[in-house]
């Protein structure tokens, strides 16, 4: 392996990393371990040394939180990057479960950023930090900071509902779930939280409603016809409805995506038990 500054000073190579990881757009999500190092995967760049691809991702984006950005040539950009770096820093614990320290990590990012970051999603994921943790005032707080950052921030609007609609404030929860549609009618995610919204609570909003949740999950299917989740949702809803057929074509449908997902099978399962039970009754 080659060491760390042997061709390069140490902070021009990890300038280097930082801006691969932010442009590359390196979310937690993609690692591959409880505690995972930066997947290895072929990358042509030579500028981008290779034993960025072997240091554990949480000690990356720390270093890349702490970079001096004096003598860059875009050192506005460098510190919309630090915080962006802690950003990710705090998903990777939150991710893990670890709400208390990925809230210190956020809260870190928001007392050195500067004037020109964009923050709502920081403010949105410390809401969703502190509402893990049950502190539900200072998730409101957050997400309402993040919709005064930026008014039309989808995830703020979903998370927002969520809250309302567990304090049991189900219209609110409604109208901003409806604002969330009316900003982004294409986007899946607020039809897939809408219609499990309506599902969770239909005894309590109006009878009924299971076919308007039923609606929405089939629009997030057509705008997502590759996302398994909208599937399986889809599936469980039409089963709920009834619709036996309907609702085994969308398991089938989610079992191409995901073979061995085990919630499916199981649904699926009962549905086809179902299924003959009722034929034996008629027979």
């Amino acid at each position: 392996m080659m060491p760390l500054g042997t061709h390069e000073s140490k902070s021009d190579s990890w300038k280097k990393i930082c801006c691969f990881l932010i442009k590359d757009f390196l979310m937690p999500s993609q690692c591959e371990t409880r505690y995972p190092h930066v997947p290895i995967r072929t990358f042509t760049d030579p500028e981008i040394p290779s034993y960025a691809f072997i240091i554990p991702l949480p000690d990356v984006y720390r270093h890349c939180a702490e970079l001096d950005s004096s003598g860059l040539k875009d050192p506005k950009m460098h510190e919309t990057t630090k915080i962006s770096a802690l950003f990710n820093l705090g998903r990777l614990y939150a991710d893990d479960g670890s709400y208390k320290q990925a809230i210190k990590v956020y809260q870190e990012a928001v007392k050195k950023m500067p004037h020109h970051y964009q923050p709502q999603s920081l403010y949105n994921m410390m809401g969703e930090a502190f509402f893990k943790l049950k502190q539900f005032e200072e998730a409101e707080r957050w997400y309402q900071q993040a919709l005064r950052a930026k008014a039309d921030h989808i995830p703020a609007h979903l998370t927002y509902a969520k809250l309302l609609s567990k304090w049991d404030r189900l219209s609110e929860a409604e109208q901003w779930f409806l604002k969330a549609k009316a900003i982004a009618p294409n986007d899946s995610s607020v039809y897939q939280h809408y219609g499990q919204f309506l599902s969770e609570n239909e005894r309590d909003i109006q009878a009924g409603r299971n076919e308007d949740a039923e609606h929405y999950y089939q629009v997030a299917v057509k705008l997502r016809p590759k996302e398994v989740t909208s599937h399986i949702n889809l599936g469980a809803m039409l089963h709920v409805n009834g619709k036996l057929q309907e609702a085994e074509e969308a398991y089938l449908a989610a079992l191409r995506l995901k073979p061995d997902d085990p919630i499916t099978q199981n649904n699926l399962q009962k549905l086809r038990n179902k299924n003959c039970s009722e034929t034996d009754e008629k027979t």
